[in-house]
C-alpha cells in the first residue's frame, strides 16, 4: 500500500504540537502557583464550586487532537490504490557531502555547503529513473538517506542537512566512500557511482585507498571540489548571529583552501572524473554526464498509478475534534455542584 504526501515541506508544522503542549503545561503550572499563594487549596475549592482542573486538560487534549489532523489534512496524504509493475533502468548514485565547519566557508555563495545543497537539490529534478543515496561527513560517516528513487522524501532529508549534524570535527573522505560503498545493493550489470563534495581538506584517513576499493567493485569515484585555492576565512555564528571567524590557538584567522590535489588523487584512484565545483550546479552536471556512460539495468518497480486524497477523512476527524472541545465547559457540571451543595446543607443541620 502506497502512501505519499503531496505538501511534504509542510511537515516541520508538526513541531507546532510539542510547543504547544510545553507552553500549557507552564501556563497551568503558572495558574496553580499563583493560586496557591492567594489562598489554601481546599478554600479555593470552596470558593469556587464550578471550577475543574480536568476539563481544561480534556479540552486541551481534544483541540491538540484537531489540530494535528488539520495539518495532517493540509499536507494531503495520499495512498495508493491501483498498483502497477513497472520496468525502471537507471543506475544508483550516492552523493558523500561534506558537512565540516570548512564548508562553512563563504567563497561559495552563500557557503560551499548550501551551495552543494542546493545543485543536489536541482539534481533531484532531473534524476528519471536512477537512484539516490546521501552519506554525510565530517570527522566521521552516517547515511542520511539510503538509496532511493523517492525525491520528495529526498528533498527533505537534504533539507535537513547542517555543519551542526555530526560533533566530531574533521574530514573523514575515506570513511565516507567505504560507508557508501557497503551502501550499494548487490545488483549486477547495473551502473554505479559516488559523488564526493568536498574542500579536500582530508585529515583523518587513507581516501586515495577507500576509493580504490570501491573501484575494484566496479563502483566509480567521481569528486567534486569546492571553495577557492587560495582560502577563505571560517564564520563562526552563535545563535544564529555571525560573531566573526574561526581563529588558531595564537589567535590568527584560520584560511580553509581547496586541497585540489587530494581530490584529483582521490578520483584518479576511483576511476572517476575531478571537477572544480563552480556555477549553480557546483559541477554536478558535468560529472552526471559522464556518468550517464555507464551501464544501465532494468529493475521491476512496482509503481501506484492512481491515489486518493486523505484530506477529507482527516479534515473531518479534525472537525469532530474541534466539536467535541468546543462542547466541553471548563466548568464542573452544575448537578454535581447542586449535590455538594446539598451534602454541605446535610452536614450543617447535624
Amino acid at each position: 500500500m502506497g502512501l505519499k504526501i503531496e505538501h511534504m515541506i509542510l511537515l516541520w508544522s508538526l513541531l507546532l504540537i510539542p510547543v504547544l503542549l510545553v507552553l500549557f503545561w507552564i501556563i497551568q503550572a503558572g495558574r496553580r502557583r499563583k493560586l496557591g499563594r492567594l489562598a489554601d487549596p481546599a478554600l479555593v475549592a470552596q470558593l469556587m464550586p464550578n471550577r475543574s482542573t480536568v476539563k481544561p486538560v480534556i479540552r486541551f487534549i481534544f483541540f491538540l487532537g484537531g489540530l494535528l489532523f488539520l495539518l495532517l489534512a493540509v499536507m494531503n496524504p495520499m495512498i495508493g490504490t491501483k498498483e502497477k509493475q513497472m520496468k525502471t533502468e537507471g543506475i544508483d548514485v550516492i552523493i558523500a557531502l561534506d558537512i565540516s565547519n570548512s564548508m562553512r566557508a563563504e567563497d561559495l555563495k552563500p557557503n560551499r555547503l548550501e551551495s552543494a545543497k542546493a545543485a543536489v537539490d536541482g539534481l533531484l529534478n532531473r534524476m528519471g529513473d536512477n537512484r539516490l543515496g546521501l552519506v554525510v561527513f565530517a570527522g566521521t560517516a552516517f547515511t542520511q538517506m539510503p538509496l532511493t528513487s523517492d525525491y520528495n522524501a529526498a528533498q527533505i532529508f537534504l533539507d535537513d542537512i547542517s555543519t551542526g549534524d555530526i560533533p566530531a570535527q574533521g574530514t573523514a573522505i575515506g570513511t565516507a566512500i567505504e560507508l557508501a560503498t557497503r551502501s550499494f545493493a548487490e545488483t549486477e550489470g547495473r551502473g554505479k557511482a559516488i559523488i564526493v563534495i568536498s574542500d579536500g581538506e582530508n585529515h583523518e584517513d587513507d581516501a586515495e585507498a577507500a576509493a580504490r576499493k570501491a573501484a575494484e567493485k566496479g563502483i566509480l569515484v567521481s569528486t567534486i571540489g569546492l571553495g577557492s585555492t587560495t582560502g577563505s576565512p571560517i564564520p563562526e555564528y552563535r545563535n544564529g548571529t555571525a560573531i566573526g571567524y574561526k581563529k588558531d590557538r595564537q589567535g590568527n584567522t584560520v584560511m580553509t583552501k581547496l586541497n585540489e590535489t587530494m581530490m584529483k588523487q582521490i578520483a584518479l584512484a576511483g576511476k572517476g572524473i575531478y571537477v572544480h565545483g563552480s556555477g549553480s550546479d557546483v559541477g554536478l552536471d558535468a560529472v552526471m554526464s559522464e556518468l550517464g556512460k555507464l551501464q544501465k539495468k532494468e529493475m521491476d518497480e512496482v509503481k501506484y498509478s492512481e491515489y486518493d486524497s486523505l484530506y477529507p477523512l482527516f479534515a473531518f476527524i479534525a472537525l469532530c475534534f474541534f466539536v467535541i472541545e468546543s462542547l466541553v465547559s471548563n466548568r464542573s457540571y452544575q448537578w454535581t455542584a447542586r449535590m455538594n451543595l446539598f451534602n454541605d446543607k446535610k452536614n450543617t443541620a447535624k
